[in-house]
């Protein structure tokens, strides 16, 4: 009887738990849809929406760096350090900096986005775990 208590709150944390991994795989995915399609007006939308409303997820997490990581990892594919992909992406940028030129939202995506390249090619270990080659490249 005493356990029933502790059951409860493991069964209640699973189900919010999964509540919350699905809501942050929501907002990277409108933002990578976004992305991919260029659609700008949609990401800015999207950045303004969060900011804005300081929206949270259900535990209290910041929406808008789901946002951001959506637009890096997922709407971006990285294939090797010359990838077609990486030069589309950057084509985009630029697309999105003349359509919003005052927009704060396309440079902290382009910069994120930058970070997450090098992390693809560096790897995401300790430096004490990364070959020597990977570090100076």
């Amino acid at each position: 009887m005493k356990f029933l208590p502790v059951i409860f709150f493991l069964c209640l944390s699973t189900i919010c738990f999964g509540s919350e991994i699905e809501e942050r795989a929501e907002v990277r995915a409108l933002a990578a849809t976004a992305f991919k399609n260029s659609d700008f007006a949609e990401l800015e939308r999207q950045a303004a929406e969060y900011l804005l409303n300081e929206s949270k997820t259900e535990s209290g997490t910041w929406k808008l760096p789901f946002f951001y990581r959506g637009i890096g990892i997922e709407g971006i594919k990285f294939e090797n350090q010359e990838g077609s992909e990486w030069a589309n992406a950057i084509g985009k940028f630029d697309s999105w900096a003349q359509e919003y030129p005052e927009s704060a939202t396309q440079y902290v995506a382009r910069g994120n986005a930058l970070i997450q390249r090098a992390y693809r090619f560096r790897g995401y270990g300790w430096s004490s775990g990364i070959a020597e080659q990977d570090r100076t490249n």
